[in-house]
């Protein structure tokens, strides 16, 4: 496949400008901290007719702790995974994903959000308001995310099946961009987590289960993960069959299987980095 054909397909994939714009091409500056790199050579496809892509990372994916109220993972697969509120749009602002419309009151307090309808997780739990204020409970007034105007919270409710209430102590500005946040902000398959008597608010996290694009396939702690469509998604379907992350920590050891077409994309903050010179020679 050619170069300029899978960074098409990564784009398309990802659907997030955090990781399209890092997946450039070998002709892009190397001393960017933010550059990958596509192999020339690219893998042929995992079988007939699909799509596929190998990224190599420099680190595990931490799969099986990658809880959406929590800081764990790399915040690209969150995106990946979990969706909130809302998103960040870029020039076209704050976008609505799982809930439609928001009305907000005159002092900037309280934010009545209409949900969209007929959204399930990934296991097949509906989103829903219930679903909802499972995720506010387990980090709104968590001093943990104390960094965050949103985290403050007087009180949430769910008026009905597909209406939130939710009463901000503080009526500042940057609440909605908050939303917007890979976490700890987006919401989980209340089926994700499992009661735990030590920590009755958080529970057990036992899986990534969200309504995003993409879903956890398999997972194989230190070596790989792969994640695929989410086939029930509402929203736009990605371009790619599969998306496989492959860890090696050693950046020369990426360098030579980005050469030898073991892995299609390497570099970037999330896949980490490799000398410039070691590029220069691909």
């Amino acid at each position: 496949m050619k170069k300029s054909k899978i960074i098409s397909l990564i784009a398309g994939a990802m659907a997030l400008t955090t990781v399209a714009g890092t997946l450039v091409g070998c002709g892009s500056d190397s001393s960017d901290a933010n550059t990958s790199t596509v192999s020339s050579d690219q893998n042929q496809q995992a079988s007939v007719g699909e799509k596929e892509i190998t990224i190599a990372i420099y680190r595990d994916g931490d799969m099986n702790e990658l809880d959406a109220a929590t800081y764990n993972g790399p915040h690209v697969i969150y995106k990946m995974l979990y969706e909130g509120f809302a998103e960040d749009g870029g020039v076209d602002g704050i976008i609505p994903m799982l809930a439609t419309s928001w009305d907000i009151s005159k002092d900037n307090k309280t934010y009545t959000f209409h949900l969209r309808e007929g959204v399930t997780f990934t296991d097949g739990t509906p989103f829903n308001a219930e679903a909802v204020c499972f995720n506010l409970a387990r980090w709104v007034n968590n001093d943990r995310h104390a960094s965050l105007t949103s985290y403050a919270v007087d009180s949430y409710q769910a008026l009905d099946e597909y209406t939130v209430e939710v009463k901000f102590k503080e009526g500042a500005c940057p609440i909605l961009t908050e939303l917007t946040y890979p976490r700890p902000v987006r919401f989980l398959s209340p089926s994700s987590i499992q009661e735990d008597n030590e920590n009755k608010v958080m529970g057990k996290f036992t899986s990534p289960i969200g309504t995003g694009q993409w879903k956890l396939e398999s997972y194989t702690k230190d070596e790989e993960f792969t994640l695929v469509p989410n086939e029930n998604y509402w929203g736009e379907k990605p371009q790619l069959d599969r998306i496989r992350f492959k860890v090696i920590t050693d950046g020369q050891a990426r360098v030579m299987a980005l050469e030898s077409g073991e892995v299609d994309v390497i570099g970037g903050d999330l896949f980490g980095k490799n000398r410039k010179e070691e590029l220069q020679e691909l």
